[in-house]
């Protein structure tokens, strides 16, 4: 690689006195992590280059060119793809998406057969990245060889997770990242890709937010955004021991706690109004006490409560007396009325157990008669039949005449003998069944009254029951009423409540004693980020004057970059450049070796973001010189991408910081306009500032 020019500084920039403020026995020799060449690919086959971008360590300004010619014919440094280019780079770093979903879609439209590819420098170690811009296609990686010969044969589908993984566990050897967030996961590599490369909608809102919703970048999965994104800052800075992190979570989970029991102590403060309210309107309701809402509870008041409810329960206890000697007088009448019902009850079955003999009785005698009639009928009706041991037919047989006549007279006999009988027993039958009758009415009749008694007597048992049962709980809602009272008035201990307030004593004892321990850690830490001060209140000075201060605060807040003038704070003019300046010394610490920062770092368009020009100038001025004065022979131990519309200042714009001019005629970054994939109309490349984000 060819040396760079890394000693332009402007003479209105304060020295630069990096080297006097940190040890520089272990200044890197290179970034960590670097991009050394982006190409952009309109097709693989044929190889249809789009533009290929040279990048190196040290400064890479990204500028996007506004010109207005002779006929006033503005020509806007927006929307050219400085945006893109960055999430571009994000993307070959391992980002899922490289644009908004419009911006991608509109990419992916134009280009159908498009890549994007990297040359990108990892611990010392070239690696060669090509990844599509389609959504169904492979992302490879490969080890110790240019784009050319990645081309040429590329390697398994796995490749690309390997690179991947390999980032993380070069970025974060040596980092406290296991179980460091607040949900109690660890720090990723997503996560310091999105420190070391802001989202351009963010807006440089504050150094914790890294991310926007807008710009749909992967998601962080933060639980608790603005110390998750701080914890991470502080343990790329080595500036979070883990004692720390279990003091915090320690906290996380007594705080949890305390708020669960003050709730419940709420809950149960609130617990005697309720059940005041309870019990009131229970007995106005349920049992009739029409002024229990609002009458006091003086036992001594006649309109009390406890006045209102013993009378209502003597009227209640006068009532059930009743009842039980009403009962005692159903008792009676149930015992006459039953020993009433014995004697016919009994008659009646007698006399149906007699009818029931007499007419078996009678069946009895007339089966005889009916069996004879039976056989004379037989005989008669196989008269015509022919004997066999006769030969004649039976109707002309002697034995069969003989047969008959002697069936003739047994019936006769019968007959005058039987039937006299049978009828005698019909008629005293009938006349049991008569009785019968007569004994069933006056049964039935009986048995209904008794069965009324009963019901009677089962109605006023219920009543007893109830009237006694309301009774007693009256007098218990009084009772309960009086207790709750007791309680609200502080005369009786509530022995929950008591619990519940004695665990909320505890808890905030223990909350007490780890925020001294976390105050403990935490001046420790402030003390050992004394170097990070140092290089911070170095830049500041370095990119204003000596009449400004940069102040670093480590608290359970989290760590506060400001600038100062004198005693005060800046102003809002200067807290954009406070969070550049933050990202900026992180980056040198890794760079140093006193952090573990990956070091590239991308900032996108930050003069955007409400910074000043002036300060914009002197800030790229001061970055050049800080390169210049860490530079290592060809190379610089970090590498800083920004884009601008912005010109550089003059002692840049001509010098090899420029890394890419876009816009006018140096035309866009995909070498076109890109089309829409819904209207196929012609859209300009990513607008900078707020219509697109990219």
């Amino acid at each position: 690689m060819e040396g760079h020019r890394h000693t332009i500084l402007s003479p209105r920039a304060a020295p630069m006195p990096i080297l006097d403020q940190l040890p520089a026995d272990n200044v890197r020799s290179e970034p960590l992590v670097w991009v050394r060449r982006l190409v952009l690919y309109e097709s693989l086959d044929p190889l249809q280059v789009i533009r290929d971008i040279p990048l190196h360590s040290g400064l890479n300004i990204v500028w996007g060119v506004e010109e207005e010619n002779d006929d006033h014919e503005f020509t806007p440094g927006h929307g050219v793809g400085k945006t893109t280019l960055c999430r571009l780079i994000r993307y070959c770093l391992g980002e899922s998406s490289f644009g908004q979903e419009h911006a991608a879609a509109e990419i992916r439209h134009t280009f159908p057969d498009g890549y994007v590819a990297a040359e990108i420098r990892v611990n010392q170690q070239d690696w060669a990245v090509l990844r599509p811009f389609g959504q169904h296609r492979a992302s490879y990686a490969k080890s110790n060889v240019a784009l050319e010969a990645l081309l040429a044969e590329k390697p398994t589908r796995q490749s690309y997770q390997e690179f991947r993984t390999l980032l993380a566990s070069a970025s974060l050897e040596g980092v406290r990242s296991q179980n460091v967030l607040t949900s109690g996961s660890s720090i990723l590599w997503d996560h310091l890709l999105a420190m070391c490369s802001r989202d351009q909608e963010a807006r440089y809102q504050s150094i914790w937010q890294w991310r926007s919703p807008r710009s749909t970048s992967d998601p962080l999965k933060f639980k608790q955004p603005k110390v998750d994104a701080l914890l991470c800052l502080r343990a790329i800075l080595g500036l979070l021991p883990e004692e720390e992190t279990v003091v915090q979570q320690e906290l996380q989970a007594i705080a949890s706690d305390v708020a669960k029991t003050e709730h419940s102590i709420a809950e149960k403060q609130r617990e005697p109004d309720y059940w005041d309210r309870h019990y009131r309107q229970r007995l106005k309701r349920d049992y009739g006490i029409d002024e229990a809402e609002k009458a006091p509870l003086d036992p001594e008041d006649m309109y009390g409560l406890p006045s209102l409810v013993k009378r209502r329960v003597e009227r209640l206890d006068l009532r059930r007396r009743e009842i039980v000697q009403e009962l005692d007088g159903m008792e009676r009448q149930i015992a006459m009325a039953s020993t009433a019902l014995q004697e016919p009850a009994e008659l009646q079955q007698q006399v149906k157990t007699t009818a029931d003999a007499t007419d078996d009785g009678t069946s009895t005698l007339l089966a005889s008669i009916q069996e004879l009639e039976e056989l004379r009928g037989s005989i008669k009706d196989a008269a015509l039949a022919f004997c066999r041991y006769g030969r004649v037919a039976i109707g002309e047989c002697e034995h069969a005449q003989r047969q008959l006549v002697t069936l003739d007279e047994q019936l006769k006999k019968a007959r005058s003998e039987t039937l006299p009988e049978a009828s005698r027993r019909e008629q005293a039958a009938a006349a049991l069944r008569d009785q019968h009758k007569r004994l069933s009415d006056t049964v039935k009749r009986l048995r209904d009254q008794l069965n009324t008694l009963i019901a009677k007597r089962r109605e006023l048992e219920d009543e007893r029951q109830e009237v006694t049962r309301d009774a007693q709980a009256v007098q218990d809602a009084l009772d309960k009423l009086q207790n709750w009272n007791a309680i609200r008035s502080g005369r009786v201990e509530d022995s929950e409540l008591s619990t519940l307030l004695q665990r909320k004593d505890d808890l905030e004892a223990r909350q007490t004693n780890a925020r001294q321990r976390l105050d403990q850690l935490l001046t420790a830490q402030d003390r050992r980020a004394d170097s990070v001060r140092r290089a911070y209140d170095s830049l500041v000075k370095s990119t204003l004057s000596n009449d400004f201060t940069g102040r670093v605060g480590l608290s359970k807040e989290g760590l506060e970059f400001r600038i100062i003038r004198g005693e005060s704070l800046s102003g809002e003019a200067f807290e954009t450049l406070s969070i550049l300046l933050a990202d900026l010394t992180a980056l040198l610490m890794g760079a140093f070796g006193q952090a573990r920062h990956p070091g590239v770092l991308i900032h996108d368009s930050p003069r955007e973001a409400d910074l000043g020009v002036a300060i914009y100038r002197r800030f790229l001025l001061a970055t050049s010189a800080l390169a210049a004065e860490v530079c290592n022979g060809d190379e610089v131990p970090f590498q800083y991408i920004v884009t601008t519309t912005t010109p550089p200042p003059t002692e840049l714009s001509e010098s090899d910081a420029v890394a890419l001019a876009l816009g006018g005629e140096h035309g866009l970054l995909f070498g076109r306009q890109l089309a829409s994939a819904a209207e196929d109309t012609q859209l300009d490349l990513g607008f900078d500032g707020e219509v697109d984000g990219m």
